[in-house]
């Protein structure tokens, strides 16, 4: 992520529904994604002394002593007692390099851990003075050393840019917190407090793991516990024993932090015995999958190949793909993977990457400022079908098809390129947007439009990525740029389709971690339902009175209400200009979303599955296929009932090119309404590179992939 100076800006609603909310005046909450109160968090962030932050990191770095790592081991930490009865191991960096020791924890020790995570209690619910007060510590007074440990572990080249984004945006993501927790004292909601498990990444582990997954969750009476892991696991483990000494110095019970270090059997011995928790990872989608099989509740941010798509090159923009390849050595979840291009020969390829960066280490990288370089060091094994560049660790592949299957090659250069002759053209434009859709990168840059933006915004229209980024002749786009606390809101998504397979609810940035695992009380679903929904949404009153469950029915009120504000593009606040919200699905031929209603399917749960298509324009994206047998469902299925809506009674599903299939289902609890809308649209941001460029905002703010309610 690139950090750049902020306009003085508050977020701004582009459009507005013109529909009144329920006669209940109920307002949406800040942790739901583009509400009212959402938006109002967004403002210029205050700067961050980044040259001092730098200074103190290197100062650090150069007086490490690496012996640290080896005589204070890694170990499992429980109720502050160190565990190390179990094998000693070698660790190692991100390149393989023995770093330290490690002790896997001993069946005996894991049984512990099972213990107390299925016994422990919190003793208080609400943190947040002491938690804020030790997380500005850490982000202030041991910054040097957050950076220092991870820049030694992971060969991080630009750790500054990340503390920069954490200390800018906790203080969104404290505003969501203060709302769930208001909202809860006020009955409206229960937080869940079982122990959170957190897979750590690598790469943003200060902010992802430490900030986001961790103090969040402890500061609203959320036991957590760290898990280990198989490599880059010093530099997490020493941010834990700073947090475990700052939680005994200001008091707070030992028991709502651990630390497990164990073998990855044993860690599904740990799920297993304690499925109910919730798991927040960043990590690849194999290992969410494998996780999400014992741990349902598993929230995951997974990559994807980003790709960048150049109507025309110039060296700049020929500039900017190296930087989004190299960025962090490719180590960075946003880096460039794939490139569409009207041309582009081996010759192309050795002068783009001929003076690319070399770093002798990552202190170097540190001290010039860079956070593209390669190190001469790294192993470099080339895959079969690649061209590796004469001088430098890195390969390409060109075709005049897109890949079929793309392997990431974390931390090794790897580029492939697609040849379109018209990459503008409609054809082009709707194979890349279906191959987009079907391999779900985090991030797509394009260069080489102008205003009206019609390629760029054919192709934002066909496709439903998280992060768009429009670049100019003068400041061409990178993959790798996101400010979340701009409101350029930041997710890594998996394929719609596939979600289930690895994340409970969609994740992104900024949002209130704990709210993902918080549930609606029975007393505030009822009294939703006693209010009636403004007469705009009378169209919806045959549907809803199908529902046969109050709390059901209070639900629905709440989705209606939620999409009635939160629909329409909202404006961020930083120095390049961002549009962000919800979406409809892609606007292609065959993708459509499949709602499948089986025999035994409740109506209750097939009400709540349509109702966010039916109340706004993406009512025709939605086809529902029903199963003959179930004629309670079978007799809604009606042009009174659901106008507009396409339908079919089938004894299987016929649609076989779609872009999501659902299954509607019963909930015993309801969740936060802006994460269960999460299950059905995309949402995410899309900007220019520009400062303040109107011309973008008329192009893109008028643009019919915005999700808007309809009466």
């Amino acid at each position: 992520m690139l950090s750049s100076s902020v306009r003085s800006a508050r977020c701004l609603s582009l459009t507005r529904s013109g529909i009144p909310l329920a006669q209940s005046g109920m307002r949406v909450r800040h942790y739901n994604i583009a509400s009212a109160q959402y938006c109002k968090v967004f403002s210029p962030p205050a700067a961050v002394d980044k040259a001092k932050i730098r200074k103190d990191a290197i100062e650090y770095v150069k007086n490490f002593n690496k012996k640290l790592w080896y005589s204070d081991p890694i170990c499992t930490t429980l109720n502050g007692k160190k565990l190390k009865k179990g094998h000693e191991i070698d660790t190692v960096d991100a390149f393989g390099t023995k770093n330290g020791k490690q002790f896997l924890s001993t069946h005996q020790e894991v049984d512990e851990v099972i213990e107390h995570i299925n016994t422990y209690v919190p003793k208080k619910t609400d943190l947040r003075t002491a938690i804020r007060t030790i997380e500005s510590t850490l982000l202030h007074s041991h910054a040097a050393e957050l950076i220092g440990n991870q820049a030694l572990d992971f060969h991080k080249q630009d750790g500054i840019t990340e503390i920069e984004e954490a200390l800018q945006a906790n203080i969104l993501e404290h505003k969501f917190n203060d709302d769930l927790l208001a909202d809860e004292a006020a009955g409206k909601l229960k937080i869940k407090r079982n122990h959170a498990f957190v897979g750590c990444v690598s790469n943003f582990s200060n902010f992802l793991d430490l900030c986001r997954k961790v103090l969040r969750n402890i500061e609203v009476g959320v036991p957590v516990v760290v898990l280990s892991r198989s490599n880059t696991t010093q530099h997490m483990y020493r941010w834990f024993q700073l947090l475990e000494k700052e939680l005994k110095s200001a008091g707070i019970d030992a028991g709502m932090a651990s630390y497990v270090s164990c073998s990855i059997e044993e860690q599904r011995r740990i799920f297993s015995a304690c499925s109910d928790s919730p798991l927040f990872l960043t990590g690849s989608r194999a290992v969410a999958a494998a996780i999400k099989e014992l741990l349902p509740n598993t929230f995951a941010s997974t990559g994807g190949p980003n790709t960048m798509v150049n109507f025309k090159m110039s060296p700049k923009i020929q500039e900017a793909m190296v930087m989004s390849t190299l960025i962090e050595n490719s180590g960075q979840c946003t880096a460039l993977r794939h490139v569409v291009t009207p041309k582009f020969e081996d010759d192309d390829f050795f002068s783009a990457f001929e003076n690319s960066f070399i770093a002798k280490d990552f202190l170097e990288s540190l001290e010039k400022e860079h956070f593209f370089g390669l190190f001469p060091h790294q192993q470099f094994q080339l895959e079969d079908s690649y061209k590796k560049h004469p001088k430098h660790p890195i390969a390409y592949r060109k075709s005049e098809k897109f890949p079929t299957a793309i392997n990431e090659n974390w931390r090794s250069a790897y580029l492939d390129v697609t040849i379109k002759n018209e990459p503008s053209s409609d054809e082009s434009i709707a194979h890349l947007a279906q191959w987009l859709n079907h391999h779900q990168p985090i991030s797509l840059a394009i260069n080489g439009d102008v205003y009206p933006y019609t390629a760029s915004n054919k192709l934002f229209e066909q496709s439903s990525l998280c992060v768009y980024t429009i670049g100019h002749d003068d400041a061409p786009a990178l993959t790798a740029q996101a400010r979340p606390q701009d409101g350029e809101i930041f997710g890594e998504l998996p394929p719609r389709k596939e979600l289930g397979k690895y994340s409970k609810f969609p994740v992104f940035v900024p949002s209130s971690t704990p709210s993902n695992n918080s549930v609606y009380s029975h007393q505030y679903l009822i009294i939703q339902a006693k209010h009636k929904l403004d007469k705009h949404f009378s169209y919806c009153n045959h549907l809803l009175g199908a529902i046969s469950s109050r709390e059901a029915f209070g639900f629905a009120h709440l989705v209606v209400n939620y999409l009635a504000e939160s629909c329409g593009p909202k404006r961020g606040v930083g120095n390049r200009t961002s549009l962000f919200g919800l979406q409809t699905p892609p606007l292609l031929n065959d993708s459509k979303s499949v709602i499948r209603c089986e025999e035994n399917t409740s109506v209750d749960s097939f009400v709540l599955s349509v109702l966010p298509f039916f109340v706004t324009n993406a009512r025709s994206q939605v086809i529902v296929s029903c199963d003959p047998a179930n004629k309670a469902i079978s007799d809604l299925l009606n042009p009174q009932t659901l106008p507009g809506v396409e339908f079919k009674l089938e004894d299987s599903q016929s649609t076989t090119h779609c872009y999501n299939v659902i299954f509607p289902e019963d909930m015993k609890e309801f969740p936060m309404v802006g994460n269960f809308v999460s299950l059905f649209f995309p949402f995410g941001h899309i900007k220019s590179t520009k400062n303040s460029d109107e011309d973008f905002v008329k192009a893109f703010s008028q643009s019919k992939k915005w999700l808007s309610v309809v009466h």
